[in-house]
């Protein structure tokens, strides 16, 4: 297993473990912000990562499109609304690769997002939560 060395970013380069400096990487070449949405890109397409305040890291492929939260939107929405059969369909339907499927940014600029105003993305995202709460709550109690 190769060391990990505090001060520094581990990440995969061609299926090989590598060290480099968080800071550099970051100066050089920007890393993804607080609520920006990751997207697998390459493979297993469409599963998402929500950017913390704490997180540190860098990705240098296209295996991962950073949709940038410019726009101030709620990424919880934006995560929720890729998760659906809508988003879901439009990404496997134009995503065929001749070996894998693959979604290029030239391709997700083509999909259609419903953006309901700010105020209703909260309150769906609220009323998702309430519901999986819930269903933790009957969960528990079986």
């Amino acid at each position: 297993m190769p060391k990990v060395v505090h001060s520094t970013l581990p990440f995969f380069v061609h299926c090989k473990f590598a060290n480099y400096n968080y800071l550099d990487l970051k100066d050089k070449y920007g890393v993804p912000k607080e609520n920006d949405i990751l997207i697998s890109a390459v493979g297993s397409i469409g599963k998402t990562y929500i950017v913390k305040k704490t997180d540190k890291f860098y990705y240098k492929d296209a295996s991962v499109l950073c949709l940038s939260n410019s726009h101030s939107v709620n990424s919880s929405f934006i995560e929720v609304i890729l998760a659906t059969d809508f988003l879901q369909s439009q990404m496997y339907k134009n995503s065929k690769g001749t070996t894998v499927d693959t979604i290029t940014i030239e391709k997700a600029n083509q999909y259609i997002f419903p953006f309901p105003p700010l105020a209703e993305q909260q309150r769906i995202v609220t009323k998702i939560e309430d519901i999986f709460n819930l269903l933790d709550k009957i969960q528990e109690s079986l």
